[in-house]
């Protein structure tokens, strides 16, 4: 065996001799070969394809959005598909048994409980509503004077007779209706209501509902609606301004922080787009007739009793106005 020369110095007991002179073997990773890496990237892809493709699908349809909402043809666009919905549609709020032979009026009843016997029997006040016709003008739809036009409305010629009509049922009710049975005084005669502020009565539970009833004429209830004819809402910017003593006058409440008066409201207005297969319809999930317009619609109370009046409205929901309203 080699002996260890004399002029080096001992080995430590704690290091190992490598009398071979080769350096101990390090545990170094081998790079991947094609064999091993293959299954890993055919893996990976199935799973990142999706979120790519998502990805894209949802950027092109934002641009497609983008580029939709700014084209300048959107507009003819739409009157051309209100076109073609006026060829196809009935316009009549009836079924379709009625709708050869349309009734020229519809009864209706507005019923509100007596505030003073809310066992008693509602008292009923009966009306008709009455078929109307009224042309499609280019003012009445409010298309006149647009520049970006490049269609106007299939409006037709410029003789009444040749015009696209609306066909609608309306009735106009004195606002002494609404809550002839719910005033703080039973012996208030009419004429007390129809006057000045001073005169004007307060309504004893502004939460009391009456209900509008509407029926076709073989008796089908065709519209029901129950709501308040009286709310209590914060004056209108339009309205005057009240102070403490205005507000007062006419039974309103002042906020001293806001400088605001709240005032009693009145029902002013309804109108009602239904579907044309009957109903019997709820008032309160049927769809207005205008865009843009609330129904019901609701004024101030002392601005509306002198000479007031409510109007009801009912149009069918394939009316050649509320589908315009819709999409000009």
């Amino acid at each position: 065996a080699p002996t260890r020369p004399a002029h080096l110095p001992p080995l430590s007991p704690e290091v190992p001799s490598n009398s071979g002179g080769i350096r101990p073997r390090e545990d170094v990773q081998s790079p991947p070969t094609c064999a091993s890496s293959a299954p890993t990237q055919s893996r990976s892809w199935p799973v990142l394809a999706p979120g790519l493709l998502g990805g894209l699908s949802l950027l092109l349809g934002f641009w497609l959005l983008a580029f939709g909402l700014a084209g300048r043809n959107l507009r003819s666009e739409r009157i051309a598909v209100f076109r073609e919905f006026l060829r196809r549609s009935a316009s009549l709020p009836l079924p379709p048994d009625l709708l050869r032979n349309p009734p020229e009026k519809l009864e209706a009843a507005w019923s509100l409980p007596d505030a003073n016997d809310p066992e008693a029997a509602p008292k009923r006040y009966r009306f008709n509503l009455s078929l109307l016709e009224v042309p499609l003008t280019a003012a009445v739809l409010s298309d006149d004077g647009d520049e970006d036009d490049e269609l106007p409305l299939p409006l037709g010629g410029s003789d009444l007779q040749e015009l696209r009509r609306s066909r609608l049922y309306r009735a106009v009710l004195p606002a002494q209706v609404l809550f002839d049975n719910a005033t703080a005084a039973a012996n208030t005669s009419a004429g007390a209501l129809v006057g000045s502020t001073s005169q004007m009565p307060r309504i004893l539970d502004e939460g009391l509902a009456g209900t509008l009833e509407i029926w076709l004429p073989d008796g089908r209830l065709l519209l029901r609606h129950t709501l308040e004819p009286v709310r209590w809402l914060p004056a209108s910017s339009r309205s005057p301004q009240r102070g403490p003593a205005e507000c007062a006058a006419v039974h309103g409440t002042f906020d001293a922080e806001t400088a605001r008066c709240s005032e009693q409201h009145i029902l002013a207005r309804l109108c009602y787009a239904v579907q044309p297969d009957g109903g019997p319809w709820d008032g309160k999930l049927v769809s207005d007739c205008e865009y843009g317009h609330r129904s019901p619609v609701y004024v101030p109370l002392a601005d509306h009793l002198a000479g007031g009046d409510m109007e009801v409205i009912l149009r069918g929901r394939m009316d050649p106005y509320v589908y315009a309203s819709e999409v000009t």
